[in-house]
């Protein structure tokens, strides 16, 4: 299960350098406001899943 995480965190960290050095280089300011607020719903979302599958194991051993 860590390995996916590796395998949709690694590329999402380096598309968004990607994004921040295209952004800086055409000259428009980046706010991190957005970028945080991206990675606070994707740590929500990841986490909820997390909670779903434990609860659905949980109900599948009874």
């Amino acid at each position: 299960m860590r390995r996916a995480y590796l395998l949709i965190a690694i590329p999402a960290a380096l598309v968004g350098v990607g994004y921040v050095i295209v952004l800086r280089y055409l000259g428009v300011q980046i706010r991190g406001g957005p970028f945080l607020g991206s990675a606070a719903a994707a740590v929500a979302a990841i986490l909820t899943v997390r909670h779903y599958q434990k609860s659905k194991s949980r109900r599948n051993r009874n």
